[in-house]
């Protein structure tokens, strides 16, 4: 029996496969879309089962059929393992081999005690990196204000700090983003791995561990209160102002999605987590760790590049897949000798634990419906250039009441208002976000919404 590579169905491959040419018929670019966002964004019963068996059974994808990020990829303790593995010293004198070569780009002694415990070789690595990241800060030339510093440290009335710590953060993401600007874009390399020092020096270019990294150190210099965010997929910096305002703070998306969130504040498995609602936000869930452990989230990407270039999924980017093999080739040595994936479980279990909840996993389910939705309309988007897609905006903007009515009650009258690029748009949309607006009319409404506000965040 064949197996379709696209949807993990039973049948050949494409147009022999029945999940996806049910689901063609109303998506022509279903194939374009990642294999699980595709699972879970179009709900078809068959391909959904197809693609969870198939996926489980290649070890792909976690019990949940939901992928982990590769800040934050898991495992699940092999059957009967009641207690967690003692690792004898030797191997985590490989762990601290490898990271010297791979993450720091040098060798670094690690005191003798790192060797006798977990513990000890987990603060090792989260201290060490904390300290390349800020020789990197001052290596890629971001530049702090010593005088606006201090008169943060100054100030004692905590709404005026509070202000004085905003402004500092909105400078320093818009450093960051002055740097991302400039990023290679032609295709010939993927900045999926560049998470830690030793990466982000070779390419100059970093990934949003990588910048987390560089925000956590700018925040750190101003006396920010600051924590890892780790969202779906996703990690970010969160800041709490000495007012009390909680910030979500994108260095790697900048401005836009840098904003102020009314949080409810909870628990995950005994960890603290933040619950909020923001429409230009993808994320609702974000799970907070404590500012200084960066090692979680390069321990992860290690891993991931690992598997990707040993097994890549269906949907990964060829030059995903290059750069991780000529870096695994490049470092042979050190991925045979460490199990980045084992270390990271053993070394970040509370972590993990969270990761594996309910709440968090059908956090992860939304997040990939929103990322497989927001693909709907950008080719054709891409097909224009940037002056005609701020046109776009403009126009779209201005008649939001006709684009209400056409997504909301079907009524086409803004179709013959609307210049050609415009209404090609338009139906672009309606027709990728069909499936969805009769299977799952909440999520066609939320993503809506959250359209409308972005058109609006174009227009300027």
């Amino acid at each position: 029996m064949d197996i379709c590579k696209y949807c993990g169905g039973e049948g050949a491959h494409r147009s022999g496969c029945p999940a996806c040419a049910e689901v063609e018929k109303t998506t022509p670019d279903f194939h374009n879309i990642d294999l699980l966002d595709r699972a879970l964004a179009y709900d078809e019963p068959g391909l959904k089962k197809g693609a969870g068996d198939f996926l489980k059974k290649e070890g792909k994808y976690s019990d949940a059929g939901v992928e982990a990020d590769e800040s934050q990829q898991r495992t699940a303790s092999p059957e009967g393992s009641a207690e967690k593995r003692e690792v004898a010293p030797e191997e985590r004198s490989k762990v601290i081999s490898a990271w010297n070569e791979l993450v720091l780009g040098h060798a670094e002694q690690a005191p003798d005690k790192t060797l006798a415990s977990d513990q000890e070789l987990n603060e090792w690595l989260n201290n060490s990196l904390e300290r390349e990241y800020e020789r990197l800060v001052e290596e890629l030339g971001f530049e702090t204000d010593a005088s606006r510093m201090e008169e943060i440290s100054r100030e004692n009335d905590p709404s005026r700090r509070a202000e004085l710590e905003l402004n500092y953060i909105r400078e320093a993401v818009a450093a960051v983003q002055e740097r991302v600007k400039n990023f290679d874009r032609s295709g010939t390399h993927s900045t999926k791995w560049d998470s830690w020092p030793a990466a982000i020096r070779e390419t100059r270019e970093f990934n949003c561990a990588g910048a987390t990294g560089i925000g956590k150190t700018l925040l750190e210099r101003a006396g920010v209160e600051q924590y890892l965010g780790k969202a779906a997929g996703h990690v970010v910096n969160v800041a709490k102002l000495s007012n009390g305002d909680w910030w979500f703070v994108d260095f790697m998306n900048g401005e836009r999605v840098t904003k102020k969130i009314e949080p409810a504040e909870r628990e995950l498995a005994g960890q603290r987590a933040l619950e909020f609602r923001d429409p230009d936000i993808d994320y609702r869930l974000v799970l907070l760790r404590p500012k200084n452990e960066l090692a979680s989230s390069v321990l992860g990407n290690m891993a991931h590049l690992k598997r990707t270039a040993s097994e890549p999924g269906a949907g990964t980017p060829d030059i995903e897949r290059l750069t991780a093999k000529k870096y695994m080739g490049e470092h042979a040595a050190q991925f045979a000798s460490v199990d980045f994936q084992e270390v990271s479980d053993r070394l970040n279990e509370k972590e993990y634990e969270a990761y594996g909840t309910n709440d968090y996993e059908r956090e992860e389910a939304r997040v990939r419906k929103v990322h497989a939705l927001s693909d709907v309309g950008r080719d054709y988007l891409n097909s224009l250039n940037k002056d005609r897609v701020t046109a776009i905006a403009n126009e779209a903007s201005a008649d939001e009441k006709g684009l209400r009515d056409f997504f909301f009650g079907g009524d086409e009258a803004v179709l013959d208002r609307a210049t050609p690029e415009l209404a090609g748009f338009l139906k672009a949309l309606r027709h990728g976000l069909e499936k969805v607006r009769e299977t799952d009319r909440e999520t066609y409404d939320d993503h809506v919404e959250r359209l409308l506000v972005r058109l609006r965040s174009i227009k300027k």
